[in-house]
C-alpha cells in the first residue's frame, strides 16, 4: 500500500516540488541580499525544504495511518476476462477492464488506473516470468485496443480476436 500511495502521491507532487525549488532560489537571494526581516529567509527555506523533500513522505504516512483496518489487510488479487478482483477477509472489490481508465508501469508494478488518484496495484514479484510475459502482452493488446476504440467494453478477448 505505501507503494502504491507514493506512486500517487508522488504522481500530484510535480507543482510543489516546482514551487519548493522556485522557493529555495528566493530563499537564497534573500539571504544573499540581506533581507530588513531577518528571518523571512529562513521561513522561505524551510517551506521550500518541505516542499522539495518533505511533502510526499508525511503526506503518504497520514494517509497509510488514515486506510480503513479492511485495506491493511493482506488481499488476494484476481485477473481474469472480466477485471481486477481484491478479496480480504472482511471486503471484497471488483473493477471491470472497461472501468480503468490507463495502465502505468513501473519497474515493480503494474498501476490499473481510474482516475488521478485511484489505482490497482498488480505487483511482479508476485507472478512468474512466464505470467509477466502474458500479462505484458494482454496489456499491450488492451491499451491498443483502448487507443482504437475498438471495443465498446473496454475488454480483450486474450485468444486475440477484438470482443
Amino acid at each position: 500500500m505505501r507503494r502504491t500511495l507514493t506512486f500517487l502521491v508522488g504522481r500530484q507532487a510535480k507543482i510543489a516540488r516546482l514551487v519548493g525549488a522556485v522557493g529555495l532560489f528566493a530563499g537564497i537571494l534573500l539571504l544573499m541580499f540581506r533581507t530588513p526581516v531577518v528571518w523571512a529567509p529562513y521561513v522561505v527555506l524551510a517551506a521550500s525544504l518541505y516542499l522539495l523533500f518533505g511533502m510526499v513522505p508525511v503526506t503518504v504516512a497520514w494517509s497509510m495511518r488514515s486506510q480503513a483496518a479492511a485495506a491493511k489487510e493482506d488481499m488476494q488479487l484476481t485477473l481474469d476476462e472480466e477485471g481486477i478482483t481484491l478479496a480480504a477477509p472482511r471486503a471484497e472489490s471488483r473493477l471491470s477492464w472497461a472501468g480503468i481508465d490507463r495502465m502505468e508501469e513501473t519497474a515493480e508494478v503494474w498501476y490499473a488506473m481510474f482516475g488521478k488518484l485511484q489505482a490497482v496495484p498488480i505487483p511482479k514479484d508476485l507472478m512468474t516470468e512466464a505470467e509477466r510475459t502474458t500479462f505484458a502482452d494482454f496489456v499491450s493488446r488492451w491499451q491498443a485496443e483502448r487507443q482504437s476504440g475498438r471495443s465498446e467494453r473496454g475488454n480483450i478477448d486474450r485468444t486475440g480476436e477484438s470482443s
